[in-house]
């Protein structure tokens, strides 16, 4: 599932900080305040090295 520019422009802040998220590690952030941004998550493959980004 994509998500789309006008699903990030059109969410409105609520009681909680929520997410909207597609399948590929890529979420949209909202923050009760209403803050917006955007977050990548990804693991690397790697037992060696261990990265994490939030």
């Amino acid at each position: 599932m994509t998500l789309t520019v006008a699903e990030a422009k059109s969410a409105k802040a609520g009681e909680k900080n929520f997410a909207l998220a597609d399948s590929g590690g890529l979420f949209f952030l909202l923050t009760k305040s209403g803050a917006k941004s955007r977050r990548y998550e990804y693991r690397s493959v790697s037992p060696t090295q261990a990265v994490f980004a939030r």
